[in-house]
């Protein structure tokens, strides 16, 4: 049972509540492919780009939570909101 004290020693105290704060993280990442002029030409399009990316993608961590998530918010289990994955597909074409 966790309870008030007024020891200066560190080492004295539990740890109880305390974590392995080691975590790895992949943020953000990007795959494009670059369709071959050969093909584009024929539609008239000089360059054609297709791509794929992404946020917040992988957390590996023994932490109850994510110690990047929003503060401010409200959750049940931990007070915050959690931090968004995000995809976005798209294509670049110049013409």
């Amino acid at each position: 049972m966790p309870r008030w004290t007024t020891r200066a020693d560190v080492a004295a105290r539990g740890t109880r509540y305390t974590y392995d704060g080691s975590y790895v993280r992949l943020k953000n990442a990007e795959v494009s492919y670059r369709i071959p002029a050969k093909f584009t030409k024929k539609i008239g399009v000089s360059n054609c780009r297709v791509y794929l990316n992404g946020d917040n993608l992988l957390l590996w961590t023994k932490m109850p939570d994510d110690r990047e998530a929003n503060l401010g918010g409200f959750d049940s289990t931990n007070g915050a909101y959690p931090t968004v994955r995000r995809f976005n597909l798209g294509i670049d074409i110049t013409l």
